[in-house]
């Protein structure tokens, strides 16, 4: 059954990979291809809208959604980043809402660093991955 089963991939043009051990080897999933851009979902909060951080945050919220749309994730990231610095400097490290944007930020940087991978922008996605990783630290 093995040989059938050999010789019927062969014949459909499809031979496993085989890693140097023997083993099957399995690509790497870089996600699916329609899947929308990750857009950030932060928003100004009621305590930032009170007073002069409100209109800086959501500045920098719109650009990094326009950025976004560009497919220029570099700069979205750099916009959340001032967001997030923002917010820091506001509320202070611990707060609940600097945690949740450094979490959004983190998570957009890694959806975007893994579309730049599927496109073959190796050196953007290694940015955003890094940017990434900075925030989990």
């Amino acid at each position: 059954q093995a040989a059938w089963l050999a010789s019927r991939k062969k014949k459909m043009g499809r031979v496993a990979a085989r890693s140097q051990n023997g083993r099957k080897r399995a690509p790497i999933w870089l996600g699916p291809q329609t899947k929308a851009d990750a857009v950030p979902t932060l928003s100004v909060t009621s305590e930032e809208a009170e007073i002069n951080i409100g209109d800086e945050v959501a500045a920098a919220l719109e650009e990094s959604i326009k950025s976004v749309e560009k497919r220029k994730y570099l700069a979205a990231s750099a916009q959340l980043e001032q967001v997030l610095t923002a917010r820091c400097n506001f509320f202070g490290k611990e707060h609940t809402i600097v945690q949740q944007t450094a979490d959004d930020t983190c998570v957009c940087c890694n959806a975007w660093g893994v579309q730049c991978l599927a496109q073959g922008q190796f050196t953007s996605a290694l940015q955003l991955f890094k940017r990434a990783e900075d925030l989990t630290h």
